[in-house]
């Protein structure tokens, strides 16, 4: 399949299709679809953010898909945020998190080893980073059990870097 440019403005839904292993964005005024192009995918080139935030916070990212940390990880920095690690499962980002100080985390909830609730749970049984925010991002409908196991908040895939900033934002918002 191939690609068609999006415009400068346009709103981008993003949503992954694993087994193809193909990147998607979806126009949401017209509801067009197409593959994004190589200088969108994780190069944050979206809207201009209205940013009030607290973006000298560290922010680590968590997803097995390479594509999805370099996507998310672009549209955080287009937010503002110049302090983004990645990591690519629970275990490695537990390291990286006893390791360093973060002030976000943005997980991804179906990965392989250790999936997101697991590595929520990790971090809340940990009394060094018992208390660092967590956004768990999922494809499954619904919230489900991430409320119940301490998440700060669930953003449902595919998502939009509006839908992104604004659980940023409520998240920083209510831990100050």
């Amino acid at each position: 399949m191939r690609g068609r440019p999006i415009g400068a403005g346009t709103e981008i839904i993003i949503c992954e299709v694993r087994k193809a292993g193909v990147i998607f964005g979806a126009n949401k005024r017209t509801d067009s679809h197409a593959v994004l192009p190589s200088a969108l995918r994780g190069a944050g080139q979206f809207a201009p953010w209205d940013n009030d935030m607290n973006t000298s916070l560290p922010v680590l990212i968590v997803d097995d898909s390479r594509t999805m940390t370099l996507m998310i990880s672009g549209m955080v920095r287009k937010l503002g945020f110049t302090d983004v690690d990645v990591a690519h499962d629970g275990s490695s980002a537990l390291d990286q998190l006893r390791g360093k100080q973060y002030g976000l985390v943005l997980s991804d909830w179906e990965m392989q080893p250790m999936n997101g609730e697991e590595l929520l749970k990790a971090m809340r049984q940990d009394n060094k980073i018992g208390n660092v925010p967590i956004i768990l991002i999922t494809a499954k409908a619904g919230r489900g059990a991430s409320w119940l196991a301490g998440a700060n908040a669930y953003l449902p895939k595919p998502f939009s870097e509006s839908d992104l900033q604004i659980a940023i934002k409520n998240v920083l918002a209510s831990r100050s």
